[in-house]
């Protein structure tokens, strides 16, 4: 059974309060996405007794979707929408993962780390947004390791782009933002845990995925800009310092593609160099990504699978050409779930191929 809990988090009394619960809700649909990049949606009816304002209040409600007792989405109520006609209507709200309530916090004016740990950066980010007057966003320090020092400048920026930025480094890490319930199954704060270097594990244990055995569709799309050359200019005294980055094989291959990136706040040369090589070392080759909806009833089962995870796939179709040919493992870097009025799942694990 798959219900929606809603949570007031109260910044006074620094709290998450449980204030509704709801299973009247139509066409519940989610995704959630490798580093909290997901979203969630469904709609009441417009007469419905739990649509409303106290519940459906952005930002401050929390939306957390249970399967049975466990929590496969959680993160705030961004938009609330809605239509009538007639004597009909619905009220349809969008709410996002975790990681949205940092989009609109920002660091102060000058902020700079010299040789630091950057999950360790990552959680000062998030911990000293949380400080400031009506701040808290109950997030506390979860999973971490000791991995890579970075340097890092930031100027009025934006804590989830600071956070995505560190995560997407060569050598960068995984995170989550996970909720903790008490002995009653009642949300109490959130984690931030990280994970070095990817979250996930190869899944041998696992059946292959493979077209008409346990996956019924698959859509897919080339993913990367196959861009192979680029230079990054940075921050100077006098004159600006700009370092290049070429990829031969791929200018062979592809044509040369060019990228200029001006990172106007950072000096340091090994630092632009590496913010360049991680732009590039993805967009070089060719990517895929694959929407595969799998069979109900067939293993791999939704419970099966992880963000992250590395899974067998056989995706080749005689005949087609050459694009349906494609026989390797691939990551999944996020999971689809849509709920109908009869509480039928329909899953589509989110693949994501390179080279």
């Amino acid at each position: 059974m798959w219900t929606i809990d809603i949570y007031r988090l109260d910044v006074v009394e620094a709290q998450l309060v449980k204030i509704d619960e709801i299973s009247t809700y139509q066409g519940l649909q989610f995704y959630n996405g490798l580093n909290d990049n997901g979203g969630c949606q469904f709609s009441l009816n417009v007469y419905d007794k739990k649509a409303t304002k106290e519940n459906l209040r952005r930002y401050r409600n929390q939306i957390a979707i249970r399967r049975h007792n466990d929590i496969k989405f959680w993160g705030p109520m961004i938009k609330v929408g809605g239509d009538y006609e007639g004597i009909n209507g619905k009220m349809l709200i969008d709410s996002s993962e975790y990681l949205y309530h940092f989009q609109d916090r920002f660091t102060d004016k000058l902020v700079q780390y010299v040789a630091q740990d950057q999950e360790d950066i990552a959680w000062d980010l998030i911990n000293d947004t949380q400080n400031k007057t009506n701040g808290t966003l109950l997030v506390q320090r979860g999973t971490n390791e000791t991995t890579q020092n970075r340097n890092r400048d930031y100027e009025r920026t934006s804590v989830k782009t600071g956070l995505v930025e560190l995560a997407n480094v060569v050598s960068g890490f995984d995170f989550t933002f996970d909720p903790v319930v008490d002995s009653n199954n009642l949300v109490t704060h959130t984690d931030f845990n990280c994970y070095y270097p990817l979250l996930g594990t190869v899944r041998n244990d696992l059946p292959t995925l493979e077209i008409g055995v346990n996956v019924k569709r698959i859509e897919f799309v080339t993913s990367t800009n196959l861009t192979n050359s680029g230079v990054i200019e940075g921050q100077g005294s006098g004159s600006t310092i700009e370092y290049p980055l070429e990829y031969t094989a791929s200018q062979q291959g592809y044509t040369r593609r060019e990228l200029v990136l001006s990172e106007k706040d950072v000096s340091n040369s090994s630092e632009l160099t590496l913010r360049l090589q991680s732009k590039l070392q993805n967009d070089m080759v060719e990517g895929f990504n694959i929407n595969t909806e799998l069979m109900p009833g067939k293993k791999p089962y939704y419970t099966d699978l992880n963000q992250g995870d590395i899974v067998n796939i056989n995706f080749v179709i005689e005949g087609s050409g050459g694009y349906l040919d494609i026989k390797k493992q691939a990551r999944i870097i996020g999971i689809s779930v849509s709920i109908d009025i009869n509480g039928a799942e329909r899953v589509v694990p989110k693949l994501q191929i390179l080279g």
